[in-house]
């Protein structure tokens, strides 16, 4: 199978692979973890149809959608957009290229006007350093896509 062919499989399998919530991350913290995280929340209201980030573009910071509808575009060589997933509320985007440090790989735009609270990367890396519960969660997360495209892989060779 060639390269081309291989990640055109993993583009069309692209839903296989777990968005996280708010609620896998940041479920059951103490009060004062709360409040630490409640001080490092912005809150930003886009309009419909609003680009949130691009492919390319380096990380800000982590978003959690709280009302309306956003989704993920891949783009090709071709310059042919695709959706690659939507987002519901709860659902937190850009959570991995914030983590790493990466160029974002999508784009991200709204569908519908959108609520969302924002944090951004170094307030977000901070608050890990000093939550290690959230940390393993986070930690726990990407190891579970890391299975998953470990997973992919095998079955697309």
């Amino acid at each position: 199978m060639s390269i081309k062919a291989m990640f055109e499989a993993i583009r069309v399998k692209i839903k296989y692979f777990y968005l996280p919530s708010a609620d896998d991350l940041f479920c059951d913290l103490t009060p004062e973890s709360l409040a630490s995280l409640e001080k490092i929340k912005q809150i930003k209201r886009l309009r419909k149809e609003a680009r949130v980030f691009s492919t390319g573009d380096l990380p800000v910071g982590i978003y959690m959608l709280r009302e309306g509808r956003a989704q993920l575009h891949l783009n090709d060589e071709s310059k042919e957009e695709r959706i690659a997933r939507l987002i519901e509320p709860n659902a937190i985007f850009g959570l991995t290229e914030a983590f790493a440090n990466l160029p974002y790989e999508t784009d991200a735009e709204t569908i519908t006007p959108c609520l969302c609270e924002f944090i951004e990367r170094a307030d977000f890396i901070y608050f890990l350093q000093n939550e290690p519960e959230v940390c393993f969660r986070l930690a726990r997360l990407l190891a579970l896509n890391l299975q998953k495209a470990d997973r992919l892989f095998s079955s697309i060779n």
